[in-house]
């Protein structure tokens, strides 16, 4: 994830392996789902917007057949 901290936009970039469905979730600093979208298999990148969101800390993990594929943290800040 880059810009991080984040101000209104930051960029997702993932590689998926397999062919099967993936998916993004958000969550904000009190573990509750923020966001949560299906990931293009054919796209290697993301442009998530942050207007919406409360500034803070975030968590972000990449589903793929019931696993976290992979994760991270990154703040938002306005």
């Amino acid at each position: 994830m880059y810009w991080n901290p984040a101000n209104s936009k930051a960029t997702l970039a993932y590689f998926l392996q397999n062919i099967t469905e993936a998916k993004l979730q958000i969550f904000d600093s009190s573990l509750r789902l923020a966001f949560s979208e299906n990931l293009n298999m054919n796209e290697r990148s993301k442009i998530l917007e942050f207007d919406s969101f409360k500034p803070g800390l975030y968590i972000y993990n990449i589903i793929q057949e019931d696993h976290v594929i992979s994760s991270g943290k990154f703040s938002i800040v306005h």
